[in-house]
């Protein structure tokens, strides 16, 4: 596709006067070649080659017009392409610039606690790959993980009782404070989809935004994940965790008794380390009542 368009149609290959049309051969005007009788113009026939146009070039017109059109075309995909990636690439670019401000901001944050590296928790920020609901990678890779001191603190407890309870297991992260570009990122993917209830606007922000946010599942001593009925993110009634919501879930086949089973053990493992279930997502856990973070509190890595 991307070669010369006028490749074949080069009259040194297929049209040479020398082979097969020369006058003294075919075309010599004293043989019945006479313009007037089958050479006129007006009825067809190039002089310069002694071929019927509509003969020559089939039913589909000339085929160097044609293959022209077809390298026009090719060279408007290659410039959509061009662009296409390089606006990703501007894009990748500007989440990895704002990502790097971000961390440094966070090393500088008082209230910022790094808890990558903590035993008994397995740290798999979601949105430092492209497997979320945005299918971009928004934090540049960016593993390491922050949360509120007054958060980690209840995280901590929590880690403790897993280990005490269930040795063994361990909990597993997949978000936990976020930086303030990302929740417009995330905010944007979801326009227009009717789910504005699952994700705050930056404008006010997430609870994620103050680092008082994590979302949490737990595995097994083999570092499979337990069943908790779906995936992160996932806007779904059977991603809801009210008691009655899980309980009429079974019953309408939704989830499994096991499904459940695991959710309220980690439940409740985790609101005895002082953590607040969010209704609507079972991974999801606050370090405070929504109302007085937004209140009381100041957003972590954006001073």
């Amino acid at each position: 596709m991307n070669g010369d368009a006028r490749a074949g149609h080069d009259k040194t290959i297929g049209h040479d006067k020398t082979i097969g049309h020369d006058k003294t051969i075919g075309h010599d005007k004293t043989i019945g070649h006479d313009k007037t009788i089958g050479h006129d113009k007006t009825i067809g026939h190039d002089k310069t080659t002694g071929h019927d146009k509509s003969t020559e070039h089939g039913p589909y017109g000339n085929k160097t017009a044609g293959h022209d059109r077809l390298f026009g075309d090719y060279i408007q995909v290659l410039r959509f392409l061009f662009v296409f990636l390089l606006a990703t690439t501007a894009f990748a670019s500007d989440y990895c610039a704002q990502m790097r401000l971000w961390v440094q901001a966070m090393e500088r944050d008082s209230n910022a606690v790094e808890i990558t590296g903590w035993q008994g928790l397995t740290v798999e920020l979601r949105y430092a790959d492209t497997i979320n609901i945005t299918g971009k990678n928004i934090y540049c890779s960016e593993k390491r993980a922050w949360a509120h001191r007054d958060i980690a603190y209840k995280l901590q407890k929590a880690i403790a009782l897993v280990q005490k309870e269930h040795p063994g297991n361990k909990l597993h992260l997949w978000d936990a404070a976020r930086p303030l570009f990302a929740q417009a990122v995330l905010r944007e993917a979801i326009r227009g989809k009717g789910l504005s209830d699952y994700v705050s606007s930056a404008t006010k922000g997430s609870l994620h935004n103050f680092g008082m946010a994590l979302d949490l599942t737990a595995e097994n001593p083999d570092g499979t994940l337990l069943d908790m009925g779906t995936d992160f993110d996932s806007f779904s009634p059977a991603a809801g965790a009210s008691r009655r919501m899980e309980d009429s879930l079974v019953v309408a086949g939704e989830l499994t008794a096991r499904q459940v089973a695991n959710r309220r053990i980690m439940r409740s493992i985790l609101q005895r380390a002082g953590l607040i279930q969010l209704p609507s997502e079972w991974w999801h856990f606050n370090g405070a009542r929504s109302a007085w973070v937004y209140e009381n509190m100041q957003m972590l890595g954006v001073r």
